[in-house]
């Protein structure tokens, strides 16, 4: 029988907003479950405000394997883990047809093309503090 982690993660976000819905990741905690330590579920939704104030939202049961780093990267990039993790869900949330926008209070799909979902990745990365450096490798 496999066994089965439930993680609480907790990562240094430079700008925290809770519930006031301000630029960036809504909440520093992020439930996951995995059974290998590299691809996880959501048991609790992620939500972020980007630059444009739209809200998004990776809703429970969005799957991801973190960060997709090149392989000459992935000593330096790791999968999970880092500031840039909660920016990867969002971006894998989009890739996989979970993501989630709010329009007029209602959660609708996305739908987002792979230009979107890497335009988001880039914004929830700067959001996220992840310096330029970084950003650019990813």
């Amino acid at each position: 029988m496999e066994q089965i982690t439930i993680i609480a993660l907790m990562l240094a976000l430079p700008c925290i907003y809770l519930f006031n819905m301000s630029y960036g990741f809504q909440s520093a905690f992020v439930d996951v479950r995995t059974s290998n330590g590299r691809d996880d579920i959501l048991l609790s939704p992620m939500d972020f405000v980007d630059s444009k104030g739209m809200l998004h939202r990776a809703p429970i049961g969005t799957s991801t394997d973190g960060l997709s780093a090149p392989a000459a990267f992935q000593s330096i990039l790791p999968a999970n883990g880092q500031e840039d993790w909660m920016s990867a869900v969002m971006h894998d949330a989009g890739y996989r047809n979970f993501l989630q926008i709010q329009v007029n209070g209602e959660w609708v799909l996305a739908n987002y093309t792979q230009e979107q979902c890497d335009d988001l990745l880039l914004d929830a990365m700067i959001a996220s503090g992840v310096g330029e450096i970084k950003r650019e490798m990813i």
